[in-house]
């Protein structure tokens, strides 16, 4: 064991062992302190919260027993009609209730029946009018709240509700327009006490505010549509949810739900009001603290003076801190050089892939800070590997050793040249102010690589380059991305014929995005019903009566608007829902069969488009057997249409398949007859009921004589074979005419009607006739 010499420590340890324990200490009081003060301020809150939610649950009790009276007045004053002694009653009941100013009855055209008061001003009756217009599928009560006058009407706290009740019960479409005096909410509840930032908001569905309470007051409305607290509100029962109002201070909501109803109530506060109390109390804990602290580094202090080894432990401190200085700077020259080889070339002293994604990211944050623009370079040298297998690998080196030296020079000190790989460059050149700024460097590089490299070997070596460009924010928001496509643009410059530059074409990529966007929302659409249909309907040329229709898919997507089916089917077909898909269709189409035949129409059959990948599916017959008889749809009201071009190489086993339809009773008919080369066979072997002659042979049926030729002998072939002939995409009156000299049977096309809604096809269905007749004659040729 050691001796300790004279006037030296032996140790350090009693030396920080104080202040460590203080510092311990500190640390631990101020934690302890925060921790203290943020669990007041949750339970504060959570106190809060348990109020808000008291009183959101009261007011949509109250709210939700208001509208069930208003419907028991509404279901009488619907079935008691004109009445008088019903009329009498509901006044004396709405006079009585203190709630509602007035009921009006009107029928399903927006007019005034009945009113229990005096008659509606016009913003009433436009409002009327505005839902009598809304779409209603009947099949449950509807509650609509109206638009309340603007600020500064004398009506302004009156707010319009609306309700119409479910088909079957007796109703034709009338509805009911209740007024509320909202001035009545406050009235109620006028008891309860929110503190001064306090609000009760009744909202509805698209996030305007029927009213807000402000202690014991209305105040002007506003809308929160967008707002995370109007989607939590409607998303679900109940529940709370914290969010920023106009960038100004937080507020705690509690929400509810007003059942039945398209409304919810938000109660909330702002925090800083619900945790005022609680500053006072902070401040007691801030200055104990406080004491407490500056009393142990005043007793630390003491024991530092009271050191007699202090000096000398401090010139021991000051040399440890030399030496730890000199090591930290060799730690960070090593660092830097490991850095540098880490993220530069090797040969070219250029930054490698990983430093160009690393400052290409800077160049995003900062474009996308200062609403700036860059581009990217990615440039390829044209001819170099010849040069590499003629002269060899070091020769190649050398030139691209220069290569990068010239690039360098085309740009400013602020761009990064970086090697790719190869005999690949990237160039990032910031601060542009457009394309031209781009096509300006390209040419300078184009020019300055095209001159002759000398000095590498005996002969002169000529390399071009071929230089692919992308623009931020054009292009891509994404540096890997904005390297693809300026690397994708390189090679169309290279097919251009080499030594030239080319900008990315971002549309095939949007094109692509948009296909990805499909196919990830497909499977959801037909899991939530999204794709509905409309019905074109199919009209004899004899006696312009409708003689089927057809179901015309549709989907109106949140994000991407209304798709059109030939992009949805098209994905579909490419990720192999399309079986999905057809019996979607299948069982859709046979429910709203089902429905026109419960509410007594005569059915017309329906035709359904079959792709031909859904053709060779081996359950395609069982699926339409099993939807038929879930529905109790006869297989004549179905018409199956097949493509010309799916009965091309179609296996025999999809042919027999089709046989065994026409056994159900199911009408086949071969859709967009003479775009493809179905053979004769294919129609003779096939129980083939109608050819549909494609609509663009049709479109200059009148003045191109090949086309008129054309369908002249599709309706001579389909004749003797046995069909009907019905031609597509007819729109005038001349068509129509040309058509029925030449024996058409059938004709589809905007000239008798667009596609319509199912609501609209019971209508149309009652009709005898879509045209005028004589009209038609007199325009044949």
């Amino acid at each position: 064991m050691s001796q300790s010499h004279p006037g030296k420590p032996s140790s350090i340890y009693p030396v920080w062992w104080s202040p460590l324990l203080v510092a311990v200490l500190i640390v631990a009081m101020w934690v302890l302190m925060f921790e203290r003060e943020k669990k007041d301020d949750t339970a504060v809150v959570n106190q809060a919260l348990v109020n808000h939610h008291n009183v959101a649950d009261a007011v949509a009790v109250h709210t939700a027993h208001l509208l069930d009276r208003f419907r028991f007045y509404s279901r009488k004053l619907i079935h008691g009609g004109a009445d008088p002694a019903n009329q009498i009653l509901i006044r004396s009941m709405v006079a009585q209730d203190m709630v509602f100013l007035r009921l009006m009855l009107f029928d399903s055209k927006g007019r005034l029946l009945v009113t229990t008061g005096g008659q509606p001003e016009k913003w009433q009756s436009d409002e009327a009018l505005s839902f009598a217009a809304r779409l209603h599928d009947g099949s449950k009560d509807e509650i609509y709240a109206g638009t309340h006058p603007p600020a500064g009407h004398r009506n302004v706290w009156i707010q319009p509700i609306f309700f119409r009740p479910q088909n079957g019960l007796g109703s034709t479409g009338s509805f009911v327009m209740g007024l509320v005096d909202l001035g009545h909410f406050p009235r109620f509840f006028e008891d309860i006490l929110l503190g001064k930032t306090g609000e009760i908001v009744m909202v509805k569905t698209d996030g305007n505010e029927i009213f807000r309470m402000q202690e014991g007051r209305l105040d002007f409305v506003d809308s929160i549509a967008g707002t995370v607290r109007l989607r939590r509100a409607f998303a679900e029962v109940s529940g709370t949810v914290t969010e920023r109002v106009h960038n100004a201070y937080d507020r705690i909501y509690a929400f509810r739900r007003v059942t039945d109803s398209p409304f919810a109530i938000l109660v909330s506060r702002t925090q800083y009001d619900v945790l005022l109390n609680n500053k006072a109390t902070h401040r007691g804990y801030l200055a104990s603290t406080i004491a407490m602290t500056l009393a142990m580094l005043l007793f630390t202090l003491l024991g530092w003076l009271s050191d007699r080894r202090k000096h000398k432990l401090m010139l021991n401190l000051k040399h440890s801190e030399e030496e730890n200085s000199r090591l930290i700077e060799q730690l960070q020259r090593e660092k830097q050089a490991v850095f540098h080889q880490a993220t530069h070339d090797k040969l070219t002293g250029l930054a490698n892939r990983m430093l160009l994604r690393e400052i290409g990211g800077r160049y995003l944050m900062r474009a996308r800070r200062i609403r700036g623009r860059f581009g990217v370079m990615f440039i390829d040298l044209d001819h170099f590997k010849p040069i590499n297998d003629m002269h060899g690998h070091k020769a190649g080196d050398v030139l691209l050793v220069q290569v990068a030296e010239r690039l360098q020079q085309c740009v400013r000190q602020a761009d990064l040249v970086s090697r790719f790989g190869g005999d690949e460059f990237v160039v990032l050149v910031s601060d542009i102010h457009g394309s031209h700024d781009m096509e300006d460097i390209a040419i300078k590089i184009i020019e300055t690589l095209s001159q002759p490299f000398t000095g590498i070997v005996a002969t002169e070596l000529f390399v071009t380059p071929s230089i692919g460009i992308a623009l931020f924010p054009e292009d891509s928001n994404e540096i890997d991305e904005l390297v693809k496509q300026a690397d994708a643009a390189m090679y169309l410059a290279k097919a251009r014929g080499r030594a030239t530059f080319a900008f990315a074409d971002s549309a095939l990529n949007r094109r692509n995005d948009l296909k990805s966007q499909i196919q990830a929302s497909l499977p959801g659409a037909l899991k939530n019903h999204d794709i509905y249909f409309h019905y074109q309907p199919k009209v004899s040329l004899l006696d312009f009566s409708v003689t089927g229709l057809e179901a015309l898919a549709r989907w109106n997507h949140p994000q991407l608007g209304q798709i059109a089916p030939t992009d949805f089917v098209a994905v579909a077909e490419d990720s192999s829902l399309i079986v999905e898909l057809g019996e979607y269709v299948i069982d859709a189409v046979c429910a709203q069969m089902a429905r026109w035949q419960q509410a007594g129409l005569t059915l017309v059959p329906v035709a359904v488009n079959i792709s031909p990948r859904h053709l060779r599916s081996t359950r395609l017959y069982d699926h339409i057997k099993s939807s038929l008889a879930q529905y109790g749809v006869s297989p004549q009201c179905i018409e199956i249409e097949i493509t010309e071009t799916g009965l091309i190489g179609a296996e025999d086993g999809s042919m027999q398949l089709v046989r065994d339809l026409g056994a159900l009773g199911i009408r086949l008919a071969i859709d967009d007859f003479g775009t493809g080369y179905a053979g004769l066979s294919h129609l003779r072997e096939l129980p083939v009921s109608h050819l549909k002659i494609d609509q663009s042979f049709i479109k200059d049926i009148r003045n191109d004589v090949n086309d008129s030729k054309i369908v002249t002998s599709m309706i001579s072939l389909a004749h003797n074979l046995g069909m009907l002939v019905i031609a597509e995409g007819v729109e005038t009156r001349e068509q129509v005419a040309h058509l029925r000299v030449n024996g058409c049977d059938q004709a589809q096309g905007y000239f008798f009607s667009q596609p319509l809604p199912h609501d609209e096809i019971p209508g149309l269905l009652m009709r005898p006739t879509l045209t005028d007749q004589d009209n038609l004659w007199s325009a044949e040729p």
